[in-house]
């Protein structure tokens, strides 16, 4: 899965006459750095900090059977992997003994690869092989194998997989409109000039808006969050007045010796991802009028609350609940990622029922709201924490690691839970959530994980709300610009409804 979080601190990133904030993101990888990050802790406890080890030097390599996930910790790679105009670069970013070198230097070396690109005519730039990264993994994986055999292809794609990062810099913009920037840092225009199988995908468009493209599977869509709230806040904007490339190596360009079969495969997986783009449709909501400063003053769990938001929004959109996924960090154990909280609940369907109903009374209204979030905030609890106890209290993660045990067709057969449509129909997640507070620096964003269902990212900030809504354009019942609207609508109706509560007690 691809995650994508815009970034809305940009005045600091164009790579004409400012400077990148990913300068302070080569510090997070250096060395000296190692294990330096200040652990975080909730009210239950610290939280594993394992998955800020596979940030840097992280690739997902395409193989078959199954893809490898390869990390190093700390990162021994001094350089990063730049992409201009569909060209690959090695670019040294750390000295010889793994310091962080002037950012005047590294700007140097930006400068100099970008000056190299546009002096070379379009029919001899070598050709667009990182498109090949955004077709389906096993198309991906006996390509690679194949190109790997030979040598200047190999060397080429072990610079990539040991680079730190990926900075891609667009040369086109996506004028004022947030929601086409979005998009760009989501999957591109065609998906060229990205390096989908690495960790971070560092992409500014040539007006200086950025954001991150992250591959999912070495860590969770917070850690990036937090790096880069961290480096947003650090790193002020500067305008060099000169730039030398230093004592560092000149930027490399990675070369490809491909044959025909491979150029097929290169047009056939831009028109694959040109395909798959065309079929997404998904929009930024940037909500200003509250966070969650008025949602704790008048008592509700922030989170809870924007749960019922989304089924409220949902019911009223389409006449009834649906399957509801929102991710649980298991982070307060060793190496945790993620559990599963069904928002949809006994108690979030009479609430959607009961405020839908024109003869209901606002005080029976007001009464199912409560115990909805009440009953959301003990399931996200016992998924996460287990209630302060020794283990995740949560369901779904234990059922899928059953499922992977089971190895044959006789032992599937048997277990009858996995054969029961009703399982298979409680996880058809219509609605696919993930909260990945705080929301002041960014907007995070994924993918619906069915057709005809929705990817819903938010990030609550003390006065605002951000978010991105996602699904696909096939799907004729999904529509995430109309959903917009009504999430909006639904929000200023519960704070309208709240806050006369609230001032009545």
């Amino acid at each position: 899965m691809i995650y994508s979080i815009p970034l809305t601190s940009c005045e600091c990133m164009a790579v004409s006459h400012h400077m990148f904030p990913f300068i302070t993101l080569v510090s997070f990888s250096s060395p000296s750095s190692s294990e330096l990050i200040a652990p975080e802790s909730t009210r239950a406890g610290p939280l594993c900090m394992h998955q800020y080890k596979n940030q840097f030097g992280a690739v997902r390599i395409a193989d078959e059977p199954r893809d490898r996930v390869i990390t190093t910790w700390p990162a021994t790679a001094k350089h990063i992997t730049v992409l201009f105009r569909d060209q690959l670069f090695s670019v040294q970013v750390l000295s010889e003994k793994g310091e962080r070198v002037p950012i005047k230097t590294i700007e140097g070396q930006l400068r100099m690869l970008v000056d190299q690109v546009n002096a070379v005519p379009q029919l001899q730039l070598q050709p667009p092989v990182g498109v090949l990264t955004s077709e389906h993994r096993d198309t991906w994986a006996r390509i690679r194998a194949a190109i790997s055999q030979n040598p200047t292809n190999a060397a080429s794609l072990n610079a990539i997989d040991s680079s730190l990062f990926v900075v891609c810099l667009d040369d086109y913009a996506s004028a004022d409109d947030i929601d086409v920037s979005h998009r760009n840092i989501f999957h591109g225009r065609s998906a060229r000039n990205r390096w989908f199988d690495k960790s971070m995908q560092f992409i500014v468009e040539s007006n200086g808006r950025a954001g991150i493209n992250g591959e999912h599977s070495p860590a969770d869509a917070v850690i990036p969050g937090r790096i880069f709230d961290e480096i947003l806040t650090s790193e002020p904007a500067q305008d060099p007045a000169g730039a030398t490339s230093a004592s560092l190596a000149a930027p490399k360009h990675l070369l490809w010796d491909v044959d025909a079969t491979t150029v097929e495969a290169i047009r056939v997986a831009e028109e694959n991802a040109r395909k798959a783009i065309d079929n997404t449709d998904s929009v930024l909501l940037h909500y200003g009028d509250y966070g969650s400063d008025f949602l704790k003053k008048v008592k509700v769990s922030p989170d809870s609350f924007m749960q019922m938001v989304y089924q409220l929004s949902y019911y009223r959109t389409y006449g009834r609940s649906t399957p509801t996924y929102e991710s649980a960090s298991v982070r307060a154990f060793k190496h945790g990622r993620t559990e599963t909280v069904r928002s949809c609940s006994v108690e979030s369907v009479k609430f959607t029922e009961t405020w839908e109903d024109k003869h209901a009374e606002l005080a029976r209204k007001l009464e199912s709201f409560d115990k909805a979030v009440a009953s959301h905030g003990e399931y996200m609890k016992a998924a996460s924490t287990g209630s302060y106890s020794a283990k995740s209290k949560g369901v779904d993660r234990h059922l899928l690691g059953l499922r992977f045990q089971l190895q044959t067709d006789a032992e599937r057969a048997q277990a009858n839970i996995y054969n029961d449509p009703s399982y298979w129909s409680s996880q058809h997640w219509r609605l696919s959530s993930s909260n990945t507070s705080p929301g002041d620096n960014h907007w995070g964003g994924f993918g619906a994980v069915y057709p005809d269902g929705y990817g819903i990212n938010y990030a609550i900030g003390k006065q605002r709300v951000r978010m991105s809504i996602s699904s696909f354009k096939a799907e004729k019942e999904t529509d995430s610009t109309a959903f917009r609207k009504t999430i909006k609508g639904v929000m200023d109706e519960l704070a309208g409804v709240l806050t006369d509560a609230n001032a009545r007690k």
